[in-house]
């Protein structure tokens, strides 16, 4: 990835190659095609200077894809959902101010004195 205008020297031409033959090797997934049209953006804009835009032979490919034919994702980057800790020991039972059967003076154990 390019850091600054100097290091950039894409072209419309190669821009288009490098999309078209990622597209034709059929091993990316559309959110990864998407990616790769994201990047060369990103260098039309080092180019350029123009944001939001990208490459005219980008354009044209992409209208020619057919995103039916891109295989679909394997694996879901979906979050796990991880449940909240339980009080496993006898400690965190003996502090818990809702247990009725410790006497009041260890059920306001760290309570603030005022």
């Amino acid at each position: 990835m390019w850091a600054n205008r100097n290091e950039c020297k894409m072209t419309d031409k190669m821009a288009g190659e490098i999309i078209e033959r990622v597209y034709i090797s059929k091993k990316v997934t559309l959110p990864q095609l998407k990616q790769v049209r994201h990047s060369l953006s990103y260098s039309f804009y080092l180019m350029t200077g123009i944001s939001e835009d990208n490459w005219p032979e980008v354009h044209a490919q992409w209208e020619s894809f057919d995103p039916l034919t891109l295989p679909s994702p394997q694996k879901r980057l979906k979050a796990v959902r991880i449940p909240p800790r339980q009080p496993q020991d006898r400690l965190h039972q003996a502090m818990d101010s809702s247990t009725p059967s410790l006497p009041r003076q260890l059920r306001n154990v760290g309570a603030s004195r005022a």
